[in-house]
């Protein structure tokens, strides 16, 4: 027999709030978890409120706040983008392509390519979780303290197939069958440190503050997906070890996108923008060319940027990607330009009525003529009468 009530333990951490994984501002360990262990199990939503806890209480996620962010992502050629305009994030996802010398349906980096990222850039504090091969391991470590990080974890992938059971064949590994992959985990420090007394017990100075420890393991079993495409359950663990705070992810597609995070890769086919300092760094930047599979369509007359269907409400403007228009502006094949800003959900009307080419003969036109031949349909019938 089951029982009827609900038994919880509230977790020491701040209080669960709707936009706790999409928020700006990271949220530091706080008391408040005492008072909300006093509240009696019975009825645990009305007894928060009555304790004066109510943003415990997760809400419907259309009524999150204005800090909630909806998923960003950038088309560009990481090789030439100028990272250091997006500013500073607490967390860093990078999956490169990396070179394993086998026919791949993407393009890959040299090892060349991979030391001259201006990843240092992004973070002066945080964590950089970075996706290596069985031939690039090596490498990622020496990455990690070129760019001014100490290697603080490993997450390993096990891979199964569809019937659960461990993935045997393949074509990665030269030697053996691989059936896992690595995921570096480090972490840079400031070198500040201020409000000792503010730290959580049993907190370590080798950390960052906003950081919660223990919240995860260092082993994901997940189904293997399309090619490359890494698990999600290491977006919740990311989540969990650092709410809130900025997030971006190197490398990425479109199954990437998601709420809170900002996307940079090659095979976005678009640019999405919301964020105000981040949309006045990427209006700022020169023109350049679209990266990737974008770059063979050539340039597009104002066309709207799409929207991936989220949880979260769309912002009520986005960032159009148009080709230039002016007779003096450089018309090289492929050349994008940020020109305006211009509301959702409202297209350009058409100058043109469809199906004609001038106006005045479009979709008008064949209604009246259609009236017409209905009229003599009848004044035909009611003369045979």
């Amino acid at each position: 027999m089951t029982c009827p009530y609900v038994h919880y333990v509230v977790d020491d951490a701040y209080p669960s709030t709707p936009f706790e994984w999409t928020c700006t501002s990271l949220m530091p360990y706080s008391m408040h978890s005492q008072r909300a262990r006093e509240a009696p199990m019975r009825e645990p939503v009305q007894q928060l409120n009555r304790y004066g806890l109510s943003a415990w209480v997760r809400t419907d996620p259309n009524e999150a706040p204005d800090e909630t962010r909806p998923g960003q992502w950038i088309d560009c050629d990481l090789r030439t983008f100028d990272l250091s305009t997006l500013g500073h994030f607490d967390v860093i996802l990078a999956d490169p392509p990396w070179d394993i010398h086998m026919s791949l349906p993407y393009g890959t980096l040299s090892d060349d390519d991979m030391c001259a990222l201006d990843v240092p850039a992004l973070q002066t504090e945080g964590l950089l979780f970075l996706w290596v091969t069985g031939r690039s391991m090596e490498l990622g470590r020496q990455l990690l303290r070129q760019w001014g990080y100490t290697r603080a974890e490993e997450l390993i992938w096990i891979k199964t197939n569809q019937m659960e059971r461990l993935v045997r064949t393949g074509r990665t590994g030269h030697w053996l069958n691989h059936s896992k992959e690595h995921c570096l985990i480090g972490m840079k420090l400031a070198k500040r440190r201020t409000q000792p007394d503010a730290w959580p017990p049993g907190h370590s100075q080798q950390v960052p503050q906003w950081l919660h420890k223990g919240l995860g393991t260092d082993v994901i079993v997940s189904q293997v997906r399309d090619t490359s495409r890494k698990p999600d359950e290491l977006y919740a663990m990311i989540e969990k070890m650092c709410p809130g705070g900025r997030k971006i992810e190197l490398f990425g597609r479109r199954h990437n996108v998601r709420p809170g995070w900002l996307t940079l890769g090659n095979q976005l086919k678009s640019t999405y923008v919301v964020e105000p300092r981040l949309r006045a760094a990427w209006e700022a930047l020169p023109p350049t060319a679209p990266a990737g599979p974008a770059a063979e369509e050539g340039p597009r007359i104002r066309k709207m940027l799409p929207v991936l269907k989220s949880n979260t409400p769309a912002p009520t403007s986005s960032v159009v990607v148009e080709a230039p228009t002016d007779a003096t502006a450089p018309r090289s094949p492929g050349q994008i330009w940020v020109r305006s800003m211009t509301p959702m959900g409202t297209p350009p009307a058409n100058k043109i009525p469809l199906g004609s080419e001038t106006p005045g003969t479009g979709e008008s036109d064949v209604v009246e003529a259609t009236r017409a031949r209905l009229l003599r349909c009848l004044a035909e019938s009611e003369s045979t009468l």
